[in-house]
């Protein structure tokens, strides 16, 4: 488990404390065996420009969780909109240091992405958990769901093949990449990703050593707004 995802949830000392009083009660051989372990493979899910800090609203948001309490809460969708939800918290999941809220509304199960709240009021009223859900199965059942309805926006680059790196590291899981039919051409990469906006913003970081193949609509906008930068940052005469 990862320290820091612990400390936010308050469980760091006591689980580092529990991991002794369990090794000191293990056998001479197997404490020398956790530690071999301990000493060779690290699991660490955080990302390296993880925020320390817990999000907003996180303490009401466990306090609703763990009491089994509704909340009241402005959400924005990845669409920019800001939408109102009375929702049934029931778990908080870390995926990738990213914290996600899985909630019941209007009796379906959602999961939403903690630092997407834009306010949340703990109501005075609680709600009796469906006596079937299970979060681990719950989960998994719903993870590529989740990725897929994150990933609607679709979109073809040509990438210059030393930036392929770069791409994939950048949109991991969500690339499929065609070789091309001779050394030294560019790959063809297909990319999901949220929004157009954050494809406008994978295209000019490429720079150059990309094209968009399609949408054309994706491609207008990226000449659309090359020109708008020219225009505001005019080059300076020599």
């Amino acid at each position: 488990s990862n320290e820091s995802l612990l400390k936010q949830l308050k469980l760091g000392e006591a689980a580092e404390r529990t991991l002794l009083k369990l090794t000191a009660a293990l056998p001479t051989r197997h404490q020398e065996a956790v530690q071999h372990i301990r000493q060779r493979i690290l699991i660490d899910p955080a990302w390296w420009w993880q925020d320390s800090q817990p999000p907003r609203f996180w303490e009401p948001l466990q306090q609703a969780v763990y009491e089994d309490r509704r909340v009241r809460a402005s959400y924005e969708r990845y669409d920019g909109q800001l939408v109102e939800r009375v929702l049934e918290p029931y778990s908080l999941v870390a995926k990738s240091s990213i914290w996600y809220l899985v909630g019941k509304r209007e009796g379906e199960f959602r999961i939403y992405r903690v630092t997407r709240f834009h306010d949340l009021v703990l109501l005075d009223q609680h709600f009796e958990r469906d006596a079937d859900y299970d979060l681990p199965t719950f989960w998994q059942s719903q993870l590529q769901h989740f990725v897929e309805s994150m990933a609607e926006y679709n979109l073809t680059l040509k990438v210059h093949p030393d930036r392929l790196t770069i791409l994939k590291w950048l949109t991991p899981g969500r690339h499929q990449v065609t070789e091309p039919e001779r050394e030294g051409e560019w790959y063809t990469v297909r990319v999901q990703t949220e929004s157009i906006e954050l494809a406008k913003m994978l295209v000019f970081g490429l720079g150059s050593q990309a094209t968009v193949v399609e949408p054309q609509s994706l491609h207008d906008a990226v000449v659309a707004a090359a020109r708008e930068f020219c225009q505001r940052f005019p080059q300076a005469d020599s």
